[in-house]
């Protein structure tokens, strides 16, 4: 691959750029929770996740997700350091997830309600 080449995907795969995309990722983990039991005790939505809907509408669900988006960090950054496309790969797609649930999640809340 060309010098030209190299530096032009140097900024989005760089141990900088996935530190940050673990931090976005962390964040959005984390709103997810909170938003979920804004929607939850509003009556507006329910959890989708059957593991977590029993704590959906309590303040124990932003806690396990604190702890489970603190974990799932760790635990990606340590599969880009060893398997650095794989790791690439699994940041940007989980974070693109994330997106897409908080997005939908925002997009419920703000919706007015007929």
């Amino acid at each position: 691959m060309s010098n030209l080449k190299q530096n032009r995907f140097k900024g989005l795969t760089g141990g900088r750029a996935v530190k940050y995309l673990l931090g976005l990722l962390v964040f959005l983990v984390i709103a997810d929770g909170l938003i979920t039991n804004l929607l939850v005790n509003q009556n507006i939505a329910r959890e989708g996740n059957p593991l977590l809907g029993l704590l959906a509408g309590k303040n124990i669900l932003v806690i396990v997700k604190i702890i489970g988006a603190a974990a799932c960090a760790f635990i990606l950054w340590d599969i880009y350091k060893h398997w650095t496309k794989l790791g690439l790969i699994s940041v940007y797609s989980f974070t693109a997830v994330y997106t897409l649930i908080v997005t939908w999640n925002l997009v419920l809340l703000l919706t007015p309600a007929h």
